[in-house]
Protein backbone atom coordinates (compact mmCIF):
# COMPACT_ATOMS: atom_id res chain seq x y z
CA UNK A 1 0.00 0.00 0.00
CA UNK A 2 2.76 2.53 0.87
CA UNK A 3 4.48 2.43 -2.58
CA UNK A 4 1.07 2.81 -4.00
CA UNK A 5 0.52 6.28 -1.83
CA UNK A 6 3.98 7.37 -2.31
CA UNK A 7 3.79 11.03 -3.51
CA UNK A 8 6.13 10.00 -6.53
CA UNK A 9 4.32 7.06 -7.83
CA UNK A 10 1.03 9.52 -7.90
CA UNK A 11 2.89 12.05 -9.21
CA UNK A 12 3.83 9.69 -12.41
CA UNK A 13 0.24 8.15 -12.38
CA UNK A 14 -1.06 11.93 -12.65
CA UNK A 15 1.29 12.55 -15.93
CA UNK A 16 0.72 8.86 -17.32
CA UNK A 17 -3.67 9.78 -16.84
CA UNK A 18 -2.41 13.50 -18.23
CA UNK A 19 -1.18 12.05 -21.02
CA UNK A 20 -2.94 9.04 -21.86
CA UNK A 21 -6.35 10.20 -20.14
CA UNK A 22 -7.65 7.83 -17.03
CA UNK A 23 -9.23 5.40 -18.94
CA UNK A 24 -6.14 3.70 -19.84
CA UNK A 25 -5.26 3.71 -16.07
CA UNK A 26 -8.21 2.73 -14.41
CA UNK A 27 -6.28 -0.39 -12.62
CA UNK A 28 -3.72 1.51 -11.02
CA UNK A 29 -6.58 3.92 -10.04
CA UNK A 30 -8.58 1.69 -8.26
CA UNK A 31 -5.73 0.15 -6.44
CA UNK A 32 -5.13 3.49 -5.36
CA UNK A 33 -8.40 4.06 -4.67
CA UNK A 34 -9.12 0.84 -2.63
CA UNK A 35 -5.42 1.67 -0.45
CA UNK A 36 -6.97 5.58 0.27
CA UNK A 37 -10.17 3.79 1.51
CA UNK A 38 -8.33 1.24 3.87
CA UNK A 39 -6.22 4.16 5.22
CA UNK A 40 -9.66 6.29 6.03
CA UNK A 41 -7.87 8.10 9.26
CA UNK A 42 -5.17 9.38 6.90
CA UNK A 43 -7.34 10.58 4.64
CA UNK A 44 -9.50 12.05 6.58
CA UNK A 45 -6.92 14.21 8.32
CA UNK A 46 -6.05 15.33 4.64
CA UNK A 47 -9.02 17.58 4.75
CA UNK A 48 -11.29 17.08 1.20
CA UNK A 49 -9.95 13.90 0.22
CA UNK A 50 -12.50 11.89 1.25
CA UNK A 51 -14.62 13.82 -1.02
CA UNK A 52 -11.83 13.17 -3.81
CA UNK A 53 -12.16 10.04 -3.72
CA UNK A 54 -15.47 9.22 -3.97
CA UNK A 55 -15.51 11.53 -7.61
CA UNK A 56 -12.70 9.42 -8.78
CA UNK A 57 -14.47 6.15 -7.85
CA UNK A 58 -17.83 7.16 -9.80
CA UNK A 59 -16.73 5.51 -13.24
CA UNK A 60 -20.24 7.33 -14.23
CA UNK A 61 -18.43 10.38 -13.68
CA UNK A 62 -17.01 12.36 -16.83
CA UNK A 63 -13.49 11.87 -17.19
CA UNK A 64 -12.48 15.30 -17.16
CA UNK A 65 -13.99 15.77 -13.63
CA UNK A 66 -12.32 12.21 -12.69
CA UNK A 67 -8.93 13.36 -13.62
CA UNK A 68 -9.12 16.60 -12.24
CA UNK A 69 -9.85 15.28 -8.69
CA UNK A 70 -7.27 12.68 -9.25
CA UNK A 71 -4.80 15.37 -9.74
CA UNK A 72 -6.37 17.51 -6.89
CA UNK A 73 -6.19 14.36 -4.73
CA UNK A 74 -2.44 14.38 -5.28
CA UNK A 75 -1.49 17.90 -4.50
CA UNK A 76 -3.86 17.48 -1.52
CA UNK A 77 -1.82 14.68 -0.24
CA UNK A 78 1.51 15.68 -0.78
CA UNK A 79 0.47 18.64 1.59
CA UNK A 80 2.59 18.33 4.87
CA UNK A 81 0.48 17.55 7.52
CA UNK A 82 -0.19 19.85 10.58
CA UNK A 83 1.33 17.96 13.58
CA UNK A 84 -0.06 18.95 16.97
CA UNK A 85 3.21 20.38 19.32
CA UNK A 86 4.68 17.87 22.10
CA UNK A 87 4.88 19.01 25.03
CA UNK A 88 8.93 18.29 26.29
CA UNK A 89 8.38 16.31 29.75
CA UNK A 90 5.09 15.32 29.06
CA UNK A 91 3.76 11.25 28.90
CA UNK A 92 3.98 10.45 25.39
Amino acid sequence: MAELLDPRTLDDLAHAIADDGLHRHEAQVAAIVASLRAARPVVAAAGRSALLIDIIDRRDAPAVVRERAFGELRVELARPRAVAPRVLGAAA
